[in-house]
């Protein structure tokens, strides 16, 4: 799943779903197929984010989960792209037989 993040994914369910594993092609068309993803862009004088950054991000994210069964859940929250990258702040993985709440 894929989405902006914030009120984008709270109020307008701006989200994407693809299963895993993705290719770069299926993995940029999510970022295209975001309501919101103009935002993504150059606006209002601010350099567009590194779309290739979260591509890859995206890609090897999918690739971890078929590599490795055993997860049940991956959440990367915050992911701060920017012109130069992108970084995940934060992540929290649920292995299959393990309470979320753990």
């Amino acid at each position: 799943m894929l989405g902006l993040g914030g009120v984008y994914v709270e109020a307008l369910h701006d989200v994407v779903f693809r299963i895993a594993p993705l290719g770069e092609g299926p993995a940029g068309c999510m970022i295209d197929l975001l309501r919101g993803a103009a935002a993504l862009g150059s606006l209002r004088g601010h350099a567009a984010v590194d779309r290739a950054a979260v591509t890859s991000v995206l890609q090897r994210l999918s690739q971890l989960a078929v590599d490795f069964p055993e997860i049940a859940e991956l959440d990367i929250n915050p992911l701060i792209a920017h012109p130069g990258g992108a970084i995940a702040v934060d992540a929290r993985v649920v292995l299959h037989g393990h309470s979320s709440q753990e």
